[in-house]
C-alpha cells in the first residue's frame, strides 16, 4: 500500500462543502468516485494500481467521508453535478474512475458533459440494477443504523464483516474515515441511513441508463466482479447487464474478474484489475 496520505482539500459549492483527497502523482489527472455506502479511501487499492501513472484525486460524495451533508438524498444527476464541479476545480478533462454508485455517476457525467471526461472506467457498475440484485448491498446498509461504544468496537465490527475480508490496510483506511465520534463518545458511521434510502428511491425513479450508455463517446473500460458477495446472493451487476452496457457503449472493453465480488473488486489487491487499468489508463 502507498505510504503517503492524501492531502484533503475542501471545495465550497452553493450546496455545501465537498472533500477532495489528493494523492498526488504526475501525468494526466484522474478523479475517483466511490460506492453508495463508501468514501474516497475505499479506492486506495485502485490508487496503488496506477499511482505511478496518473495524478489521482478522490471525491467524497455528500454525506460520506469529510464532505458536508446534503439537503436530501441526491440522485445520480446530483452526484454527477458535484463530480463535474470537482473536475473543474482540479482541471479537466480527466480520466474518470467510478465503483458501484460511483460508476453510475461517472457514466451519467460522461454522457452529459463529454468535454470533462477523456477516458471512463466503470467498476462493477455500468447500467440499470435489477431491484432483486440490491440484496447484495444489504451488509453495507446494516452497519449504518448501529451505534458502537468506541473506535475499537466499531473497527471490530468492520473486521468481522465477511464481505470486507481479508482485512488489510486498504479496508482499514476506508473504515477509519467512515467512523464518526458522537458527543457521548460513541461511534457510528458518518452516513445517515435515511439519506441512502432517499437516494435509492430517487435513483429508482430515473429513466433507464441506456440513453447514457449510448451517448458515451470516450473510450470506456468496464470491470465486472463475477463472484457473488455471499452464497445464494446475486451480484449487484449481473453478467447480462454488463454485456448490454458493453454493446451500448460503442468504444468499450469488458473485463471480468472471476474471483472478485462487488466489494473486493475495489478494496482488495487484484493483479487482473491492475493490469487492465494500467493498459487502459497509461
Amino acid at each position: 500500500m502507498a505510504e503517503r496520505n492524501p492531502t484533503v482539500r475542501m471545495l465550497g459549492t452553493a450546496d455545501g462543502d465537498l472533500a477532495l483527497h489528493d494523492f498526488g502523482g504526475t501525468g494526466p489527472t484522474a478523479l475517483l468516485l466511490h460506492g453508495l455506502t463508501a468514501n474516497a479511501r475505499s479506492l486506495d487499492a485502485v490508487v496503488d494500481d496506477v499511482g505511478d501513472l496518473l495524478h489521482l484525486v478522490a471525491l467524497d460524495f455528500r454525506g460520506r467521508g469529510l464532505s458536508g451533508p446534503p439537503q436530501r438524498g441526491p440522485a445520480i444527476p446530483g452526484h454527477a453535478a458535484d463530480a463535474a464541479a470537482a473536475i473543474r476545480a482540479i482541471g479537466g478533462p480527466v480520466r474518470l474512475i467510478g465503483h458501484s454508485l460511483g460508476a453510475l455517476v461517472a457514466l451519467w457525467l460522461a454522457a452529459a458533459e463529454p468535454g470533462l471526461v477523456e477516458r471512463l472506467v466503470l467498476i462493477d457498475g455500468a447500467g440499470d440494477v435489477p431491484p432483486a440484485n440490491l440484496e447484495a448491498i444489504g451488509p453495507s446498509l446494516k452497519r449504518l443504523e448501529l451505534e458502537y461504544e468506541d473506535d475499537g468496537e466499531y473497527l471490530a465490527m468492520m473486521r468481522a464483516a465477511p464481505h470486507l475480508q481479508p482485512w488489510n490496510d486498504y479496508v482499514e483506511a476506508f473504515a477509519r474515515l467512515d467512523a464518526m465520534q458522537l458527543g457521548n463518545g460513541h461511534v457510528r458511521s458518518r452516513i445517515d441511513p435515511r439519506q441512502i434510502v432517499e437516494e435509492l428511491t430517487a435513483n429508482a425513479e430515473l429513466p433507464s441508463l441506456r440513453a447514457s450508455q449510448e451517448a458515451v463517446g470516450c473510450p470506456t473500460l468496464i470491470l465486472r466482479g463475477a463472484a457473488p458477495v455471499a452464497q445464494g446472493v446475486p451480484p449487484v451487476f449481473d453478467r447480462q447487464s454488463c454485456l448490454d452496457a458493453h454493446a451500448a457503449i460503442r468504444d468499450s472493453l469488458l473485463v471480468e474478474l472471476p474471483r472478485a465480488h462487488h466489494y473486493s473488486i475495489a478494496l482488495q489487491p487484484n493483479p487482473l484489475r491492475r493490469a487492465a487499468l494500467r493498459d487502459f489508463l497509461a
